[in-house]
């Protein structure tokens, strides 16, 4: 099976996974019942003591280390598909 075939079958299971959700009923939050609940005000609660720059910047390391080794990988997969990389 050629590149053309394997994109056609590709083709097929995205058209036909996404036919399924398509069939799945909305999910709808009330955004309301969220705010005024005992978990939100425990949520807030905690925030006033967590050090939010110090978490946001820990986030932010996390992040580009993953996006990095992303970068990495698609570099070192084009890498190895070239022919004289060997």
């Amino acid at each position: 099976m050629g590149n053309v075939g394997k994109a056609i079958v590709f083709s097929l299971i995205i058209v036909a996974v996404l036919g399924a959700l398509a069939l799945l009923p909305a999910i709808e939050f009330e955004q309301d019942a969220i705010v005024s609940s005992a978990a939100w005000a425990w949520i807030v609660a905690a925030m006033y003591f967590i050090p939010t720059h110090t978490v946001v910047t820990i986030l932010t390391v996390i992040v580009a280390l993953g996006v990095w080794s992303l970068i990495v990988a698609v570099v070192k997969a084009m890498w190895d598909i070239l022919p004289f990389a060997k």
